[in-house]
């Protein structure tokens, strides 16, 4: 192993659940009569939802590896 680094909170909310939940409030409205499509977006809103909720006891750590 390289290295490793713990990726921000607040890189994982700009970045990617901020974009996420705004997708996900798009696809509700258009999918309003669709109930296969609302349990995806179900799926996708406790991923967001799960993530705010335990972001301080969660993260994302990336660990850098070289091949010998």
């Amino acid at each position: 192993m390289v290295g490793h680094f713990t990726l921000p909170v607040s890189s994982w909310f700009a970045d990617y659940y901020d974009p996420m939940q705004e997708r996900i409030n798009e696809l509700r409205g258009r999918y309003k009569d669709n109930a296969t499509a609302l349990r995806v977006v179900d799926s996708a809103q406790l991923d967001v939802s799960g993530f705010k909720k335990y972001s301080r006891e969660v993260g994302y750590e990336f660990f850098v590896a070289r091949k010998e």
